[in-house]
């Protein structure tokens, strides 16, 4: 197992270390903040600091895969692997997209940086190995990849995020041409900075639903950064336990459980990712299997569309695979029914909303011929489900996302 370059901060905040993506990270901690013993931790308090007005929760995500792309060729070789538009991706510029297979499906979601002499692309944590044979296998010869960059990354969330960033900058002689950048730029931007002489990236945004930013730091001062950070009154250590629930409250997917190689952009609610230019509409793996040759949606391979569910009351939490079924539908709790129509793939205890909330796939009825009308008129339909978990039946309301 690896260590990140804050573990003995984590240790030392009390964290529950749990084994993830080949690293020891923190589930949760005892105490959240370094200057006061009384910031108690937890999941859910990790989860109502980051969303709280004065607050803002720091996160170590140094597990994440950090590669490089140098090259001449850089734009065209990553185009032709996501589904996004690289070539038109402006320098400083941050864009979500995903590598997809040769069936149309995903093969990680990542976040792709234009940084001017190259391309830098976060893929996720237990994708690392899977996305750099990826690359190498399809790389030419003009292409150099650089895959050990050297640098930690955390994730600086809630609303004073950038005024505790801002404070913490002072304290390594930031210039004020820097601190307006901050100030004035916009979601999924990239600043590059210079820190203790060691170039270091700003790149505002996040996977909480809050305004925030990453940064990605060099080993050799990472441990210092967040120590600066964790020692802001305003700022409070959070773990993977509270990640979780913020991503679910924002009704984002996460690898492995949402999205996977035998689910498509489109099922998955993220055809937003794809361009809207024909020609890039053409130009990813499995574009074929999902697209129509003028650029539409093959519905014929729509099998199921990504939903969030909210509970009508307080009830047992649903979890990875639990079952769901029409409100109508008599289910009996202790035998497989086979009258479902779909299934969880993630859920949790929101505090925010003090009542359970899931994701799921609902499968989508053949009658329907558009891909867009299929989900409509679930949506407009299927007022209420009944979702099984642990044997009990308890009812739920569809929402769009963010579930929040």
């Amino acid at each position: 197992m690896s260590l990140t370059r804050a573990y003995a901060v984590h240790k030392q905040l009390g964290a529950q270390m749990v084994k993830y993506a080949g690293y020891m990270l923190p589930m949760s901690y005892d105490t959240t903040n370094l200057t006061s013993a009384a910031q108690q931790g937890g999941i859910l308090k990790e989860t109502l600091n980051t969303r709280n007005r004065d607050r803002c929760s720091i996160f170590d995500v140094s597990h994440m895969g950090q590669y490089k792309i140098y090259g001449d060729d850089r734009n065209s070789f990553l185009d032709s692997l996501v589904v996004g538009d690289i070539l038109g991706l402006a320098k400083n510029k941050s864009i979500l997209s995903a590598f997809t297979n040769e069936t149309g499906g995903i093969m990680d979601d990542v976040i792709i940086t234009n940084q001017g002499d190259h391309l830098n692309v976060v893929c996720n944590g237990a994708n690392r190995t899977k996305i750099k044979g990826h690359l190498e296998d399809c790389k030419t010869n003009e292409i150099d990849i650089d895959y050990t960059t050297g640098n930690q990354l955390y994730a600086i969330q809630g609303p004073q995020s950038i005024n505790v960033l801002m404070e913490v900058l002072q304290k390594y002689l930031v210039n004020d041409r820097v601190f307006h950048q901050i100030k004035q730029t916009e979601f999924m931007n990239h600043i590059p900075i210079i820190l203790n002489g060691r170039r270091c990236g700003i790149y505002t945004q996040g996977y909480t639903g809050e305004i925030g930013v990453e940064v990605s730091i060099p080993d050799e001062i990472a441990e210092e950064f967040f120590i600066h950070i964790l020692n802001h009154e305003k700022s409070h250590a959070a773990g993977l336990g509270a990640r979780d629930i913020l991503r679910l409250e924002a009704g984002y997917c996460l690898y492995g459980k949402e999205i996977d190689e035998k689910t498509n952009i489109f099922e998955a609610q993220m055809g937003w990712t794809i361009n809207k230019h024909k020609r890039k509409r053409q130009n990813f793996p499995g574009s074929h299997i999902i697209l129509n040759r003028d650029g539409t949606v093959r519905n014929e391979n729509m099998k199921k569309i990504r939903t969030g569910f909210v509970a009508t009351k307080k009830c047992i939490t649903p979890k990875l695979n639990d079952i769901i079924f029409k409100s109508d539908t008599e289910v009996n709790v202790d035998s497989r029914d086979l009258s479902s129509i779909g299934y969880i793939t993630s859920g949790c205890y929101s505090p925010h909303m003090n009542k359970p909330i899931s994701m799921g796939y609902i499968h989508l009825d053949d009658s329907q011929s558009s891909f867009r009308e299929k989900y409509k008129s679930y949506m407009r339909e299927k007022q209420r489900v009944n979702i099984k978990t642990k044997g009990k039946i308890n009812e739920y309301k569809p929402s769009l996302f963010p579930l929040i």
